[in-house]
């Protein structure tokens, strides 16, 4: 009786022995969608999903790889691996610097608890994996 009154006081136009009766009338309360509706409902999701995905695209492109690695971003470092002896210099395929004592600048992708990934200088190689225990440790050159 408590709904039927509040439908009342709202201004519906429903007839009292529906809701007595039992008859749910939820239904009726909302209007019916129409297929234009929906159709446009659909399409304006596909276009702003085809929108975010081309842009998530230009960001990682464009804007992403140009933010420094130390605050978070995909720039990678550009660091000079520091050999344990003159042995570790064939052992690890990193090309010896003017010093004799490090490598020429690599740009550091990836370091895990065991290896460092860098990308190679070498034509013909995109990427080399070094052992952790080959070098001594690397110095981060300056950002220019």
């Amino acid at each position: 009786m408590f709904v039927s009154l509040t439908l009342l006081a709202l201004g519906t136009s429903y007839a009292l022995s529906a809701v007595d009766s039992g008859a749910s009338i939820l239904p009726s309360l909302a209007p019916p969608i129409r297929r234009t509706t929906l159709a446009r409902v659909a399409l304006a999701s596909a276009v702003s999903l085809l929108f975010f995905f081309l842009y998530v695209g230009y960001f990682v492109e464009n804007t992403y790889s140009q933010i420094p690695y130390a605050i978070g971003g995909g720039k990678p470092m550009s660091v000079e691996f520091l050999f344990r002896s003159q042995s570790d210099k064939e052992v690890t395929h990193l090309v010896a610097g003017p010093s004799g004592n490090e490598s020429i600048p690599y740009r550091l992708i990836l370091e895990t608890t065991s290896t460092y990934i860098v990308a190679s200088s070498r034509a013909g190689e995109q990427a080399i994996q070094i052992n952790r225990d080959a070098v001594a440790g690397y110095i981060v050159l300056s950002s220019k």
